[in-house]
């Protein structure tokens, strides 16, 4: 349900100090995180602001989900996964929704590190215990650390490959830094770490135990599963974290439980039948036009739109510059110049979105107006190597008249295409020095997407370009996008609060080479490689948003995609004996701080579904 989450792992720097001399260096002692300026929460806070400390716990929740899944472990290498099984495990530390990334106790009561990052220790509570009542111990959080540094996936072994811990007591464990990544984000994403229970898993076969229900530590267990179509999660008895300020107010259902269906029309029809309780709805055109179904004019389903803060990274059709066709950012640009997003917007989206302006919009990390400061004295390293445009005009995207048809931007881009190289003859587009058409393909992850790009392929065949749209099922489509095997391609580039060296992945030269990288654009820049060795080097806040607008700025001047759009908010529909904080404007959205406000009768058997 939630995007996740990139996402996936967020991260941190502090609150409250207390200093300690340990032979010559510094030892902070914490009991926050916070990576981003001080964290708001007191050392003695009694629950986070968002919550209902007060929630009544009780009731079934019914959800929904697209597709299938096929495995129960979220950590292992292959395996398509159900949402919320984050709800079975432990962190040393857990996130606040409210704050850019800030972390309290959960697991651990109090985090050391010195100065230079060099080691990090976590000094944990005797209250944990896993669902099957064995204590959590230091030995599970460091046989956590090596198992998925060794049997996880890619991104989590990347991640966690340049730590190793011990356990120095039942009670504590430290882990050691390797010296390139003695960063504060580091520290970060050791006190996000879960803890797996060693003695459930030291003798199974990690990345084969798929559909075997996991032991836990969270609130919530797996108490039954129908492979591939339905999973039942219910509230942990005597789950020892219940008082935690960290939980307080949350995961108040007794049960949750998640249909699968097999695409978004059935879901919704299911919804609009009853089969389950709350619904994210994703298409502007069904928020606006279906929901009419009797449960909406009786009451008894509430629309709601929720601001959220988060990051939204950039949402783009992404040029694969390796192709010759590409290579030219004139010819970039050009295209960019076709596409009508203001007409998109009102015809199509409902006017819901704004146009992605940024590959770090929503945040401070975004290249806004011309450089200044800080960001301003990065390039003027690189000036005889950029973009004359990057010091003298904002990064702005081409504006149209929503009518469908700007002769203006038509003009420009065929002006574009001409310095570049490209002629109409005989009604195409044609290369002059080759005499090759324009003739692409855009690959499409998902068939909601064809209404919206059919009209791009009718505007460009206008001056002469040919591009056809291609939709495949998701890994089929990853599998190409992650060979570098496409055109142009349908791309959500995701960031989290403070970029760090996972940068490096998006736009290296390195990466550019690197099948299965995240430079699908093939980027090879040297002032870009240059900006992101910054990262390796242990910097601030200030330090990270210098840098990040600096790349920001080159790659928008650079042209390498044609960015989509974006909103602040999302729409979600629901049954009115449901009820959540009334707080907005925080990280993700999740149901956990959500209750069954009213009695209801209710059977924990959901009607059946047309699957």
């Amino acid at each position: 349900m939630t995007p996740i989450p990139v996402l996936f792992i967020s991260l941190l720097f502090f609150s409250v100090c207390a200093l300690a001399e340990n032979t010559s260096k510094t030892i902070i002692t914490k009991k926050s995180i916070s990576l981003i300026g001080d964290a708001s929460y007191s050392d003695d806070f009694p629950h986070f602001n968002y919550v209902n400390p007060t929630a009544p716990k009780g009731g079934t929740l019914k959800l929904a989900s697209i597709g299938t899944f096929d495995s129960l472990n979220q950590y292992a290498t292959k395996g398509k996964v159900p949402e919320y099984l984050f709800m079975l495990y432990d962190r040393l530390m857990a996130r606040a929704q409210d704050e850019p990334y800030s972390f309290y106790p959960q697991v651990a009561l109090t985090v050391e590190y010195p100065e230079d990052f060099s080691w990090v220790a976590f000094n944990l509570t005797p209250k944990g215990r896993f669902h099957d009542g064995t204590p959590i111990t230091a030995d599970d959080v460091v046989f956590t650390l090596d198992t998925l540094k060794n049997q996880s996936s890619p991104f989590l072994k990347k991640i966690y490959s340049a730590v190793t811990g011990k356990a120095t007591s039942p009670h504590r464990v430290e882990f050691t830094i390797d010296e390139k990544n003695r960063t504060l984000k580091a520290v970060a994403l050791l006190a996000f770490l879960p803890v797996l229970p060693k003695h459930y898993w030291k003798d199974r076969d990690f990345n084969r135990s798929k559909l075997a229900i996991p032991l836990g530590s969270g609130p919530m267990r797996i108490t039954h599963i129908n492979p591939g179509h339905s999973i039942t999660y219910e509230r942990a008895k005597d789950y020892w974290g219940k008082d935690l300020p960290v939980n307080r107010g949350q995961f108040n259902f007794d049960k949750l439980r998640i249909d699968f269906y097999r695409d978004n029309n059935a879901a919704l029809q299911a919804f609009a039948a009853g089969a389950y309780d709350l619904r994210i709805e994703s298409d502007p055109k069904n928020w606006h036009q279906k929901y009419t179904f009797p449960a909406i004019n009786k009451g008894d389903v509430i629309k709601e739109s929720i601001a959220l803060m988060h990051p939204h990274g950039m949402s783009a059709l992404v040029f694969n510059s390796r192709k010759n066709m590409f290579s030219d950012r004139r010819v970039r640009l050009a295209l960019n110049y076709l596409f009508n997003f203001e007409w998109f917007n009102k015809q199509l989206l409902h006017g819901e979105y704004r146009r992605s302006s940024s590959f770090f919009v929503n945040t401070d990390l975004a290249a806004t107006g011309l450089p200044q400061g800080d960001e301003l004295a990065l390039l003027r390293h690189y000036t005889d190597q950029l973009p004359s445009e990057i010091f003298t005009q904002p990064p702005l995207q081409p504006i149209s008249d929503a009518t469908g048809s700007s002769r203006e931007n038509q003009k420009i881009a065929l002006n574009l295409l001409s310095e570049a190289g490209w002629q109409i003859k005989e009604a195409q587009m044609t290369e002059v020095a080759t005499g090759q058409p324009m003739e692409f393909e855009l690959l499409l992850s998902s068939p909601d997407m064809e209404r919206i790009f059919i009209p791009y392929s009718k505007s460009l065949a206008k001056v002469g370009i040919k591009m056809n749209v291609q939709i495949l099922d998701d890994n089929r489509f990853r599998k190409r996008a992650k060979s570098f095997d496409f055109d142009l391609i349908d791309w959500h580039f995701w960031h989290s609060s403070f970029p760090s060296i996972e940068q490096i992945n998006n736009w290296s030269s390195l990466a550019a080479d690197e099948p299965g990288s995240n430079n699908l654009m093939g980027i090879k820049n040297p002032v870009i490689d240059q900006l992101l060795e910054r990262f390796k080097h242990n910097p601030n806040y200030q330090d990270v948003r210098s840098t990040c607008r600096a790349i920001d700025r080159i790659l928008l001047w650079s042209h390498y995609a044609i960015p989509k759009w974006y909103k602040n908010k999302i729409n979600i529909a629901y049954r009115n004996y449901l009820d959540h904080p009334t707080t907005q404007n925080l990280n993700w959205f999740n149901v956990s701080t959500w209750w069954h406000k009213l009695p209801k009768k209710e059977s924990d058997i959901a009607i059946t579904p047309n699957k």
